[in-house]
């Protein structure tokens, strides 16, 4: 099932377009909260009421406000954020009145197979969630967890299968794909979003092959290559080699992705 919103295509492009000067702080001030809302929008995965549609709003109107009072040190950026600014309100209202593609996707997928666990990545998403999923009537209805619930605790003598609703911080990224925890992860992500997850994937095995051993065979320790996160930019850097992660991609769709992890920490 080939799902996507082209809305959140043209945003991250047109964010990853804009000027990147740090020393402009209204121009990185209007870039986070723009990421911010986009990051928020693309994790949403249950109808939205409407005090969670009036946040949405609320926050695009802060943008708004603040890209009113920063045009001035924008510069060639303008464009690009005023197109941003539009689309971002299009998806708040198309998603006001419509279920998102990851709502109509999740639904799909825990009518058609069993999953143990949903992971949102706040509590507030999880509780959201959970909510509307009492409203259904599914044969086998999954516990809905926060990432923050991720731990051992979760950890049974069965293969546990989950799916991840959206990306998360990167760190919280790599805690949970480095858990193996879940025999079977599935992850509702948008194109960008799986962009991210390639990226990741690849930066981290990067840097494992960058470290090296601390002692050698004469006993003399080793220099250890420091690898330094950039952050949002870095992790969205196009690599092209193909990925060789531990992880691996058994179905790749434009909302869904399912990952085969390895679960060594459960017994049979």
């Amino acid at each position: 099932m080939r799902l996507r919103n082209q809305c959140f295509e043209s945003i991250t492009n047109l964010i990853h377009s804009v000027d990147k000067d740090e020393s402009v702080k209204e121009l990185v001030n209007l870039t986070i909260l723009l990421v911010q809302l986009t990051n928020l929008l693309s994790r949403i995965s249950h109808p939205l009421n409407q005090s969670e549609v009036a946040n949405y709003r609320g926050m695009l109107n802060r943008a708004v406000t603040l890209f009113s009072e920063s045009r001035f040190y924008l510069g060639a950026s303008i464009k690009a954020f005023e197109e941003c600014i539009t689309l971002l309100k299009s998806v708040i209202e198309k998603f006001a009145h419509t279920p998102s593609e990851k709502c109509l996707k999740l639904i799909k997928l825990i009518t058609t197979d069993q999953y143990n666990y949903i992971i949102c990545v706040t509590q507030d998403e999880a509780e959201s969630l959970s909510s509307h999923l009492k409203t259904h009537t599914l044969p086998n209805k999954p516990t809905v967890i926060s990432l923050a619930d991720v731990n051992d605790g979760i950890l049974g003598t069965v293969p546990t299968k989950a799916i991840l609703t959206g990306w998360a911080k990167t760190n919280n990224m790599t805690r949970l794909l480095s858990s193996f925890l879940f025999s079977e992860l599935a992850v509702l992500f948008y194109p960008f979003e799986a962009k991210y997850l390639n990226s990741l994937q690849n930066r981290n095995k990067r840097f494992s092959t960058n470290v090296k051993s601390t002692i050698d065979r004469k006993g003399i320790r080793s220099e250890i290559e420091i690898h330094t996160i950039n952050g949002f930019s870095d992790l969205y850097r196009p690599n092209h080699k193909k990925n060789q992660a531990q992880i691996q991609t058994l179905i790749s769709l434009n909302l869904s992705l399912h990952l085969k992890m390895p679960n060594s920490r459960n017994t049979s």
